[in-house]
């Protein structure tokens, strides 16, 4: 059924990873062009950025096995991290497909890890997450644990049928999610096309959901000498937090009405 009414949350991902996205985030936030911030409990700037956001704008958790160093104790994680005492990454393991580094890490790792430790350390970002802001109104997962991933290439393994039911039981309701990612050649003007596509293709896709939310997921951020240790998505963040800024899009946004935590349009 199509309806004339649509309604959209605009998210950032990787919050509380590092300064330069936090910094990006909270510019978008204050000029009304973000609806929403997924931020990484166990993320190195995880505790300053709930200072500048709680109880002023709406955060959620961005869950995962695969950033930064766990919250719970590290012991029976073991499978899952490096020498270091960091999660292992899948971009360890990158040879030209993100599908493809997945599979590889959560054979590798996930697959193995136990269970309990598995859901012990989700509930325990969860839990520093409701410290800072309160209980999650929704979750998200950071991509590498996301349980299409695995159910699509055909991963099992106790931990995996853990974290599958785990995903089902705290995920928002929403009509679908679009993430999309920039091509490493891209220029600001292909930024900002995918930038509008990707929010217009949203409100079409509510309205084909008879008005449910539809969220649409952007990564950006500001420059920084800090950004190619965390990802190899660089430039394309910085492309994308200066086309979320461009005239073509806040005039988009500017046709809409702000919600408790979304935009109907």
């Amino acid at each position: 059924m199509v309806t004339n009414s649509a309604s959209i949350t605009i998210t950032a991902d990787d919050c509380g990873a590092l300064a330069c996205i936090d910094d990006a985030v909270l510019c978008l936030l204050a000029d009304g062009l973000l609806t929403e911030a997924a931020a990484f409990p166990n993320g190195q700037t995880f505790s300053n950025f709930g200072i500048n956001t709680a109880g002023r704008y709406a955060v959620i958790p961005h869950l995962t096995l695969t950033f930064g160093t766990p919250i719970t104790d590290p012991r029976p994680l073991e499978l899952l991290l490096k020498q270091t005492g960091e999660f292992a990454e899948p971009r360890d393991y990158f040879t030209g497909s993100i599908e493809g580094a997945i599979a590889v890490w959560s054979e590798t790792h996930l697959s193995r890890a136990s269970e309990k430790a598995v859901e012990a350390e989700l509930e325990g970002q969860l839990e520093f997450f409701a410290s800072i802001h309160g209980q999650a109104s929704k979750i998200t997962m950071h991509h590498d644990i996301d349980i299409q991933y695995h159910e699509r290439l055909g991963i099992r393994g106790d931990s995996i049928l853990a974290l599958g039911r785990y995903w089902r039981h705290l995920q928002g309701h929403t009509a679908g999610t679009s993430c999309g990612f920039l091509p490493a050649s891209a220029n600001l003007a292909d930024a900002e096309q995918f930038v509008l596509e990707a929010i217009e293709s949203s409100i079409e896709k509510s309205r084909r959901a008879d008005g449910q939310n539809v969220e649409v997921v952007f990564h950006p951020s500001m420059p920084s000498e800090t950004l190619p240790a965390f990802t190899v998505y660089t430039a394309q963040r910085c492309l994308e937090f200066e086309a979320l800024r461009s005239a073509g899009v806040r005039r988009l946004l500017a046709t809409g009405a702000r919600t408790e935590r979304g935009m109907r349009f």
